[in-house]
């Protein structure tokens, strides 16, 4: 099976914009990959051969771009219509001769989310930060089982999102604190084209 790559994603994003338009007219579009977002599938071949979650999976694409380089893939959203934009994606690339069956997709909050037995690897890009305490406490309770995770956050020159918890996982120095804190390194720290954070965690 062919890698679905950002450049397979670059040239097929105007026949998925008019697709995402028709699901949900009202809802903001993003140019996903987001520039904002994890950059190369070099990346992504951090979580190879895991089984992993991955957290507001917006329209689908990283979760696709994941489907040969590990063995099972799950995103969750919890806005219907992004989700909807999510299945038609994954519809729209196994036209086109991809295959993701091991790629599925939920229409669910964090914190309602139980379907987690076997998940050892999390992507949670630009999410969990900006979530209250019932959803942290399962992000927590799902990375005890896991050895590796792909976090991003906000920029720090861009100060603290709203606090809607008592977990402080918003500024660099925070994240780095909360995963040697539930016991993980951080492997490797980069930034995206537009200085979005992205930290690299795996268990000691």
């Amino acid at each position: 099976m062919d890698t679905i790559t950002v450049k397979t994603v670059r040239g097929q994003l105007k026949r998925l914009t008019s697709i995402w338009i028709k699901i949900s007219p009202k809802q903001k579009l993003y140019q996903s990959p987001n520039r904002r977002l994890i950059i190369g599938t070099s990346n992504l071949d951090f979580l190879k051969g895991a089984n992993v979650l991955d957290i507001g999976c917006n329209q689908g694409l990283h979760s696709l771009m994941l489907a040969n380089r590990v063995e099972k893939v799950t995103g969750i959203e919890v806005t219907e219509g992004t989700y909807k934009r999510a299945l038609c994606t994954q519809k729209h690339f196994t036209s086109l001769g991809y295959d993701s069956e091991n790629v599925s997709f939920q229409h669910t909050e964090l914190k309602d989310f139980e379907d987690f037995d076997g998940i050892n690897a999390i992507l949670a890009c630009c999410c969990v930060y900006n979530m209250n305490d019932a959803n942290i406490e399962r992000f927590i309770k799902i990375l005890k089982q896991c050895d590796r995770v792909v976090y991003q956050t906000r920029p720090s020159a861009n100060g603290r999102t709203k606090d809607r918890s008592k977990y402080n996982i918003c500024l660099e120095e925070d994240v780095v604190k909360f995963f040697n804190n539930e016991g993980f390194d951080i492997v490797s720290h980069e930034y995206s084209d537009t200085k979005w954070p992205i930290f690299y965690a795996k268990r000691r």
